[in-house]
């Protein structure tokens, strides 16, 4: 099923290549490879874990809205490593981050996708900020972060700056505040929640992979979180045979840097084709380029696809199996017309093919109406734009 979506999305993409994503995700990527062996180890993973952030965060709308997504990503992510850090040492403080971490995160779906992919970089980076061992300060971890995202702001700015445009239309800011978005949040609260218990029971040491892909696969307003989890699994596995490659063949130095580039400026155009592909070489930055995390060889890779299986089987578990009738589609937008809905992004950039063939579908579902909008629980927090 997923390699025939995988298929299918790869034939019905056009042509065109996302120049200045594309430049602007290889110079970013490079410089945090670039810059992560000077670094101590952990520095140098939350670095490059900024620099895909920034990337995630890149998008081809007007670059004032570019800007202020970049600037809440890097805000959230600061927060959430900084966060998690506190709790290092502290099996209960860690499952509680998780947590709050993650009912944040539901909540700010609300608020469109700049919303979405800063409550996702919130949840990430607390993720990771609880496995970091105490190795480092907290304010390092989050300005190692910063650095990550920088050269990516570097160039927001300069665009922002150098163009003058138009306001974003007041569409993509309807939001709408209902009383199931609770549940939903509460629901992704206790989907972390439960990844962090599991993942110190299984191996404390690298405690943070498993909450970290419940956070990326487990959405609280995705109607195709099933597709979404096995794209996850695939990628991973995909993703773990390249990286396997990698460390076997690519040298430190200047040529991790030029595959680091690479990698970077081939992310934005297949996050669009497939969630399967941006899994891929996410992992690929992960596993296969921040070289003292590969060094732990078979074994840490074995671990992590062991990891990525457990999360995937959660976010089913909390998505489907406990509220059998599934994610319901968002009504954040509800009384819009059909399409003016603001796409989220599958990892925080833009919106792969599979995914927009299922936003049909909760179009559908939204043209004929919610039964929260029908029985009054949703007020919208903000008029429809004029």
């Amino acid at each position: 099923m997923f390699a025939s979506s995988l298929s299918r999305a790869l034939r019905a993409t056009d042509r065109h290549i996302p120049l200045g994503r594309t430049v602007r995700g290889a110079v970013t990527l490079a410089c945090a490879l670039g810059i992560a062996p000077r670094l101590d180890p952990v520095a140098g993973l939350v670095c490059v874990a900024g620099a895909i952030w920034g990337i995630n965060a890149d998008h081809s709308g007007p670059h004032r809205e570019r800007f202020a997504r970049l600037a809440a990503v890097m805000a959230a992510g600061a927060a959430g490593v900084l966060l998690g850090c506190q709790f290092h040492d502290s099996a209960w403080g860690q499952i509680v981050t998780l947590a709050v971490s993650g009912l944040v995160a539901g909540l700010l779906t609300g608020f469109g996708a700049t919303g979405q992919v800063a409550g996702l970089a919130l949840t990430v980076m607390a993720a990771i900020g609880c496995g970091v061992e105490g190795a480092l300060p907290a304010w390092s971890c989050a300005a190692d972060y910063l650095l990550g995202c920088l050269p990516m702001a570097v160039m927001a700015v300069a665009a922002a700056c150098a163009v003058r445009v138009p306001e974003p239309d007041g569409n993509a800011r309807v939001t709408g505040v209902c009383r199931w978005r609770w549940v939903r949040s509460i629901r992704q609260a206790g989907c972390m929640g439960v990844a962090g218990g599991v993942a110190l029971a299984l191996h404390p040491e690298h405690s943070f992979w498993l909450p970290l892909t419940t956070a990326m696969v487990f959405r609280v307003d995705d109607p195709c979180l099933l597709r979404r989890a096995g794209s996850r699994f695939f990628g991973t596995v995909l993703g773990l045979g390249i990286s396997l490659a990698l460390v076997a063949t690519v040298p430190d130095g200047w040529a991790l840097v030029l595959v680091a580039a690479l990698v970077g400026a081939l992310t934005p155009k297949l996050t669009e084709l497939s969630y399967a592909l941006h899994t891929a070489l996410i992992t690929v930055v992960i596993l296969g380029l921040v070289r003292p995390v590969s060094e732990g060889g078979g074994p840490l890779f074995s671990a992590r696809l062991l990891d990525t299986a457990l999360a995937c089987l959660l976010a089913v578990i909390f998505g489907y199996v406990l509220w059998p009738h599934g994610p319901r589609p968002d009504v954040a937008s509800h009384g819009l017309p059909s399409g003016t809905r603001p796409a989220a992004p599958a990892a925080g950039g833009e919106r792969p093919l599979e995914d927009r063939e299922c936003a049909v579908a909760v179009d559908r579902v939204e043209d004929r109406g919610s039964a929260a909008a029908a029985d009054g629980t949703c007020e919208p927090s903000e008029g429809r734009s004029r």
